[in-house]
């Protein structure tokens, strides 16, 4: 479809203009980018909705050459929308369009200045690493009169930079009496090396405050530390608190060792694991680790199969169904007889999906007028599929 959205895009209405650049942001496609650009140069006859999607898109998908759009971001940080205004500023300083960071320097310390326009300026600093501006940010960083929220976005962008001087800034920042001050600092101490980090991570992680012990496990979401493994395990199993433990798994599911399925099959099937964990544990298992995990799965589908509305069948049928999965093309046959029309729609999607052509015969039956039309469209789509076999 790329090709016919290109040429779709630009005389399109605002709405579907929206549409077509969420689907290339969300399938991470480039290819939209000169048309994007070209709809910025006329920014001021948009919605500020669809400049906000267009700027962003080229945020995640940086040009070779954005010097084209220098103009355009200044014009734009200078305009009366604060919204847009900040995200132009970031954009100057994410494309590097802005040679020198006494630009957003100054921009912060304008008279007058708004929080918001000063909060986009902290943000650009993250992306210069010249030593007059990170003298600044650890300035603003250790000022404990300064907004809280400035202090915080400060100490991100000096974790942008990872400069090594400003390691002894942020490790006595950890000792803050103010738990978003450290928190802050957690998150932005992931750009330096696992040895420098993981004891203070450790530390970290047995926090009173669980905000902290939820940013430490963001943080290794992204940048998994092996010797931290066991202590997230832990937190997984035993934290008093849900968003903590929910954090925990999804942090899991990024390390994926064999012990962490191993785990996950023990803990999935414990008689008084609450459910939202169970949920999580079964999507993770199915995506990473199906060929293991798949008579654990089948013995949960067999415990499962009578209870009405079960969000368990649920959730294994709704990830199973959306990939190619030819292992559990029994699976899919089995929710074709379901009673739930939604179970048996995952049967139907996950037979087209895993090219199940053996299954031709009962796929075109639910075509038949006798069948309710939501079965009739997904059927006939599942043909569409393993009629390209």
């Amino acid at each position: 479809l790329v090709p016919d959205l290109i040429e779709l895009f630009p005389q399109s209405r605002t709405a579907v203009q929206t549409k077509i650049v969420e689907f290339f942001h969300k399938k991470e496609l480039p290819d939209l980018i000169p048309q994007v650009k070209n709809e910025l140069m006329f920014y001021q006859d948009l919605g500020p909705a669809l400049v906000r999607k267009l700027v962003e898109y080229l945020n995640a998908f940086p040009p070779d050459s954005m010097d084209d759009m220098k103009e355009i971001f200044e014009e734009m940080s200078e305009g009366t929308n604060l919204e847009l205004a900040g995200l132009a500023i970031r954009s100057l300083g994410v494309h590097s369009l802005i040679e020198d960071g006494r630009f957003f320097m100054d921009l912060y310390e304008k008279e007058g200045q708004g929080p918001s326009i000063k909060l986009a300026a902290l943000q650009a600093l993250g992306q210069y690493g010249s030593e007059q501006v990170i003298d600044f940010l650890e300035d603003l960083a250790d000022n404990e009169t300064e907004e809280l929220l400035m202090r915080q976005t400060a100490i991100q962008s000096l974790g942008t930079i990872g400069a090594d001087r400003s390691l002894p800034l942020l490790r006595r920042l950890l000792d803050s009496d103010d738990t978003f001050i450290r928190t802050s600092v957690l998150t932005a101490l992931g750009s330096y090396s696992t040895e420098e980090i993981a004891p203070l991570y450790r530390t970290a992680l047995r926090d009173s405050f669980w905000r902290v012990r939820l940013s430490v496990l963001q943080t290794l979401g992204k940048n998994p530390i092996p010797e931290l493994e066991p202590m997230v395990l832990f937190i997984a199993r035993n934290d008093p608190e849900v968003p903590v433990r929910t954090q925990a798994y999804r942090t899991l599911g990024i390390y994926g060792t064999p012990r962490v399925w191993e785990t996950f099959r023990a803990d999935v099937r414990a008689p008084r694991m609450a459910e939202n964990y169970r949920l999580i544990m079964l999507e993770l298992l199915i995506q990473n680790d199906f060929s293991q995990s798949k008579e654990t799965l089948l013995a949960i589908i067999d415990e499962e199969w009578s209870k009405e509305n079960s969000r368990v069948l649920d959730i294994i049928g709704r990830t199973l169904s959306v990939q190619n999965y030819p292992e559990a093309l029994g699976i899919f046959d089995r929710f074709l007889s379901h009673p739930n029309i939604v179970i048996k729609i995952y049967g139907i999607r996950g037979i087209g999906n895993s090219r199940g052509t053996d299954f031709r015969e009962r796929i075109e039956e639910l075509t038949q007028d006798s069948q309710p039309p939501a079965i009739r469209m997904n059927a006939r789509s599942a043909l569409e599929l393993l009629d390209d076999e």
